[in-house]
């Protein structure tokens, strides 16, 4: 239910020296506090980023299982899905 009200993004991040080191800390999930790109052996990777109805943005993995237990940004505390979009796609 939660997964197909959660807007995905692929996020590609570019290989880590590439990115200003102001940049580096910049963009962090505030659910694991890892940051959204990660280095892996050299090479950009891919993350899947969940966007919920406020922009914010949390490593996909991380804010479906917050909102599991609760519908609503842990940083902005805005509703995260209305109940409508959530009883649709329970429905159907």
């Amino acid at each position: 239910q939660i997964t197909r009200c959660l807007k995905i993004k692929i996020n590609f991040c570019p290989h880590i020296d590439n990115i200003r080191d102001s940049d580096k800390d910049r963009e962090v999930c505030a659910v694991c506090f890892d940051a959204l790109c990660q280095e892996n052996n050299n090479h950009g990777i891919i993350n899947n980023i969940g966007i919920l109805e406020c922009k914010r943005e949390y490593h996909s993995n991380c804010i479906r299982r917050l909102l599991q237990v609760k519908n609503f940004c842990p940083l902005c505390k805005s509703v995260a899905f209305n109940s409508k979009l959530v009883d649709h796609v329970n429905s159907s």
